[in-house]
């Protein structure tokens, strides 16, 4: 989004609205930045991840917690869009 890392809440708001009324398609890459950091099998570790606590209470350290999960019905062509937080239980599984 290219904001400043202290970016409030309401100036990472305002951003996302905006970008939402100009959706861009994606691209699928063989390579370049977005896959300079990739973990696969054994090598996976969410504890490396910034996933802060959130909220007082919470369980535990989360990922995802503003983003989008896509699941489509195997059976059919039903799809759902959903944010659901995932917390991280182990180095290699996340909870949601």
């Amino acid at each position: 989004m290219d904001l400043d890392p202290n970016a409030s809440f309401r100036q990472i708001m305002d951003t996302y609205i905006q970008g939402s009324a100009k959706p861009v398609k994606p691209r699928v890459v063989k390579k370049g930045p977005c896959k300079q950091n990739m973990m696969k099998g054994d090598d996976v570790d969410l504890y490396k991840f910034p996933a802060p606590m959130i909220h007082d209470g919470d369980g535990g350290r989360y990922l995802s917690t503003f983003h989008i999960i896509a699941t489509k019905d195997p059976a059919s062509d039903w799809v759902n869009w959903g944010m659901y937080r995932q917390m991280i239980h182990t180095r290699n599984t996340l909870g949601g």
